[in-house]
């Protein structure tokens, strides 16, 4: 009974495991070439899920026999003679074997051999040539008895202990989730039974919050339990497409069937196509109960912001799958953009076709699978005698019959066991060709891809992007305007500090006199002295000490003249622009930015190329405040600040990036976008703020990289510059950007389609 038990055990899981793999590997290469719908696929995955078990069961539980055959496989007996002596002594050993097939007299008596005449025919068809001369036709390769049972206990003993590591997964996910509090808000409440009622759904469902949720999941049979801000942060209508969407899964069971999937996976641990198969299910639901949230509220772009929002709480994934809302993090993109497309979206379809479909392809492959089967040959034996030898009331007196019965057992089983080589063999030739074949298919459909790729499609598709594009912007971002830069505060003088009046009106004219004195110590002194009197009588002085000798006295007038804005002094501080002395220039231009719309074109080009990089920085401080908010900067000093992009000094390339933000460009000059790569993160950061203020399309690639930057402030600059772009390819990065691991990033990116919306 033992032995029955065991072999029957060994041949429905090595049954399943060909099923199984048959099924599931027909779902996978259809859901790739085929079936593209998410309810077609739901079905499939399904199917081919629950197909392996119930095709197992049928074949070898209930003993039917599909048109497929049977592969089988035996184990050998451990007080079974080896092949070798079986080959040296054949008539012994069939003796020997047999004899339980014989009355219970005895062994046979030795008979004389008849003539050739009177020897009855063979009814054993001839064996072919290939196997006549193939010596291991006489003794076929058979397994030991024991590698079998130990597998079963193998088996069994693993299943066990991933099934008690996922139960204990699933007590501890429950357990930091929290208590459930039932929920009382009468409003929440209401939504949740005119859905179920318009849904045709009887029975009551109970609707809970709990603490440590961060996404909303549908819990056993009736159950939606919501993460607590959920009650706070969504609107009605995104609390609506989020309850339509969890009632979704209630009604199509996805609780149970995650279940169902993740049981399998782990018991039947050596399948590995079993996961696959409930992560696209549980992709497949996700979709299905989206279309059917969308149906019940009209609304795919509630549905979606509310998504957005979601997504901003999901810190970890859970150990454990759920039917939740965002559960699948690299599925939520996908989503968003179904939703917010406008696409009318597709009719559940029937359950009635469903099961009917279900029920076809578990019973074609019940019908037409091959099986396998697992016997001793001691038990083979006994079955091909049942099924053969003659009566023993005929053969107990006959000697010739039961030599004819042991030659024709005999050649029985060898035939037997040829055949069931041939159909191992068989079997793998077809497994290798379906694997051949679909190679093939694989890279034809690849081939024809490639083909299609040209301009003349691209170009015939055109018309139909632009117009897509266009209806999302409208649905999404209504006028997209662009908003007007507030201007930049004018920078404070740094010599406004310490000013005091004359108020003896003696020691500013004497002070101007010293300006001109022969010892450079007094001109120090003099023109220090003055910059402390806001006096406009010490202006002509200043102006005649820009052409000192003394660097120093030059610089301290230069930096005292930015005080008065007086434009008597422009000519001379754009002169000190040549000065050989650099702190002289760089005070020269700090005093001129009291002036920005007055410098000439060239003297700002010119400073801008200074070999100092303290007055290179100086001079792009003032080409951003010479620009004019409502006309575009001159095309030299744009050429002039982007040539800064590639300068050897970070703080340079930092000003540059800047002083670019502030130009009124339209497009994005190509040295800007080259720096995104920039070493210093400073300069990336500054460079992710520019393409924000410039809004081209084209930076939109540069700033999805720049996402995923290794360092925070760049990482939130770019996504802020992703916002101020109003173009469909910014707001897919903005999508996309909910699936970064930095949780400031998504935040940030849920803020900005957020600000979409609104609009």
């Amino acid at each position: 009974m033992r032995a029955d038990l065991m072999t029957w055990a060994v041949s429905w899981m090595l049954t399943y495991a060909l099923h199984s793999s048959l099924l599931l590997g027909g779902a996978w290469l259809a859901s790739r070439r085929l079936v593209r719908g998410s309810a077609a696929r739901d079905l499939l995955w399904k199917a081919a899920l629950i197909g392996g078990l119930v095709t197992a069961t049928i074949q070898v539980g209930l003993g039917f026999q599909s048109l497929g055959g049977a592969l089988a496989i035996r184990m050998s007996p451990v007080e079974a003679a080896p092949p070798a002596r079986a080959a040296l002594a054949p008539a012994a050993t069939a003796e020997a074997g047999w004899q339980g097939l014989l009355p219970s007299g005895g062994a046979p008596e030795k008979a004389a051999p008849l003539p050739r005449a009177e020897r009855p025919p063979s009814p054993i068809l001839p064996k072919p040539a290939s196997l006549v001369a193939a010596a291991p036709a006489e003794s076929p390769a058979l397994l030991p008895d024991w590698i079998l049972p130990a597998g079963i206990a193998l088996w069994a003993s693993l299943a066990l202990v991933l099934s008690a590591l996922y139960v204990g997964q699933r007590l501890r996910a429950l357990s930091r989730i929290g208590p459930r509090r039932q929920l009382s808000d009468g409003r929440l409440l209401d939504m949740l039974d005119a859905l179920r009622r318009g849904a045709g759904i009887r029975r009551i469902v109970r609707l809970t919050a709990a603490p440590g949720l961060t996404s909303p999941v549908a819990l056993g049979h009736n159950e939606i339990a919501l993460p607590e801000a959920a009650l706070t942060e969504l609107d009605p209508e995104q609390q609506r497409s989020m309850l339509a969407h969890e009632l979704a899964h209630l009604e199509r069971h996805d609780p149970a069937w995650l279940t169902v999937g993740c049981v399998l996976e782990r018991v039947f641990f050596f399948q590995p196509l079993n996961r696959r198969a409930r992560v696209a299910i549980q992709e497949a639901a996700e979709y299905l109960c989206d279309d059917w949230a969308v149906h019940r509220t009209g609304s795919g772009v509630s549905l979606a912001t509310c998504l957005v929002k979601v997504a901003e709480w999901v810190d970890t994934p859970n150990p454990i799958p759920l039917a939740g809302m965002a559960e699948r993090r690299s599925q939520l993109v996908t989503r968003i953009h179904r939703l917010i497309e406008g696409r009318v979206m597709p009719a559940s379809p029937r359950s009635i076709w469903l099961l009917a479909g279900l029920v076809a392809i578990v019973g074609i492959t019940a019908l037409a699978a091959p099986g396998v089967t697992a016997a001793t040959l001691q038990q083979a034996v006994q079955d091909t005698s049942k099924a053969k030898a003659p009566s023993a009331d005929s053969t107990a007196s006959d000697t010739t019959s039961r030599t004819w019965l042991r030659g024709e057992i005999n050649a029985n089983m060898r035939a037997e066991m040829a055949r069931a080589r041939l159909d191992i063999r068989r079997a793998t030739l077809e497994a290798e060709k379906g694997a051949m074949s679909g190679q093939m298919r694989a890279l034809r459909a690849q081939l024809d891809a490639e083909r299609t790729l040209s301009p003349a499609p691209v170009a015939a598709i055109a018309p139909k992007v632009e117009a897509e594009l266009a209806r999302a912007n409208a649905v999404l971002a209504g006028a997209m305007a662009r908003a007007p830069r507030p201007p930049r505060p004018p920078r404070p003088p740094r010599w406004r500090h310490n000013r005091q009046g004359d108020s003896t009106s003696i020691a500013v004219p004497a002070l101007i006199a010293a300006l001109k004195d022969n010892d450079v110590e007094v001109r120090r002194a003099a023109v220090q002295s003055l910059s402390n009197f806001d006096d406009p009588r010490a202006i002509p002085g200043f102006i005649d000490a820009l052409h000192d000798s003394d660097p120093e006295v030059r610089g301290s007038a230069a930096s005292a003249l930015g005080g008065f804005e007086d434009r008597r002094a422009i000519p001379g501080l754009i002169g000190l622009l040549k000065d050989q002395n650099k702190d002289v220039r760089e005070a020269a231009l700090s005093s001129l930015g009291s002036f920005p719309g007055e410098i000439p074109v060239e003297a700002l080009v010119q400073a801008l190329g200074d070999p100092d990089p303290e007055v290179r920085a100086a001079a792009l401080g003032l080409a951003s405040r010479r620009s004019d908010d409502d006309k575009p900067a001159d095309p030299q000093v744009v050429q002039a600040v982007t040539n800064l992009i590639a300068d050897p000094n970070a703080d340079v390339r930092s000003e540059a990036a800047e002083a670019l933000s502030s130009l009124n460009l339209k497009e994005a000059p190509a040295g800007l976008l080259a720096a995104a790569k920039d070493k210093n993160p400073d300069v990336r950061q500054h460079v992710a703020e520019a393409l924000g203020a410039i809004r081209d399309p084209r930076a939109v690639p540069s700033l999805r990289d720049l996402i995923q930057d290794s360092n925070a402030d760049v990482r939130e600059s770019a996504v802020n510059a992703l916002g101020e772009i109003r173009d469909r390819a910014a707001l897919e990065a903005l999508v996309g950007a909910l699936k970064s691991p930095d949780a400031a990033v998504r935040r940030q990116a849920a803020e900005e389609l957020g600000q979409r919306d609104e609009e």
